[in-house]
């Protein structure tokens, strides 16, 4: 697997990149959604992990695994949950 800790944090006002704080762990292939001040990464490469990063913290936590393998899923909030 192809898989990468590193995080890319684009700047629309100066048309950059810079990085960001790694994910605890690697991935890739990963659906992710930000929702009230977090950024939600889902899954990945034969994975059922969830990375939370606290956008006002600038840290990241991991959640609950995930009940099955995601692997290049498409995910969004829905009724704000």
């Amino acid at each position: 697997y192809d898989t990468s800790a590193a995080v890319y944090v684009y700047d629309i006002a100066s048309n950059s990149w810079s990085t960001g704080p790694a994910l605890p762990r690697g991935t890739d292939n990963n659906g992710a959604v930000v929702h009230y001040g977090k950024i939600f990464v889902f899954g990945g490469e034969a994975a059922r992990a969830l990375q939370v990063f606290d956008i006002a913290t600038a840290s990241w936590s991991t959640g609950a695994s995930l009940p099955t393998v995601r692997f290049a899923s498409t995910v969004s909030v829905l009724d704000n949950k």
